[in-house]
């Protein structure tokens, strides 16, 4: 019996060793899981179009995440795909997007997969948005976003 209880105690504390471990990220403490955005606050009838596009941007004005999906009801979920070096990216193909970091984050109306650079409504964010968990939620209003529909800078069209 005593021998039972000694293998049993060395078998739960192996097992709550090897469940920590598995609960870990990864060694530099950086969340590597794709990243998804929730946007509340919408008003579809400010748009034009059904479709609603984000992109993420670093501090060199590179598009580094992307998503496009309809626009339906006052909150929208981003599964954010990588962009490739001209700032493209497809909603299927693209590799999911598993950064982290601050982020000026823009919204606009979208065809597809295309950003609209003319004739459409910007939202940009007033300050920059950090992007850690795998879930951040954003509230859309004044206070986070300036509204325009005069297009950002030819900058960040990379």
């Amino acid at each position: 019996m005593k021998n039972m209880l000694k293998i049993l105690g060395i078998t739960l504390i192996a097992a709550v060793i090897g469940f920590s471990f598995t609960a870990c990220d990864d060694e530099d403490g950086t969340n590597t899981d794709p990243k998804v955005i929730v946007v509340t606050g919408f008003n579809a009838s400010e748009f034009t179009l059904d479709r609603i596009a984000i992109l993420l941007f670093d501090d060199d004005d590179d598009v580094v995440a992307a998503y496009s999906t309809a626009l339906d009801g006052d909150s929208i979920t981003f599964n954010l795909r990588a962009t490739e070096s001209d700032g493209s990216w497809s909603n299927t193909s693209s590799p999911k997007f598993t950064g982290t970091g601050e982020f000026i984050v823009l919204l606009s109306e979208s065809a597809g997969n295309k950003f609209l650079e003319t004739g459409t409504m910007y939202y940009m964010s007033r300050n920059l948005i950090s992007i850690t968990e795998t879930t951040t939620t954003i509230t859309l209003n004044a206070a986070n976003f300036g509204h325009t529909a005069v297009p950002p800078p030819a900058s960040i069209f990379k």
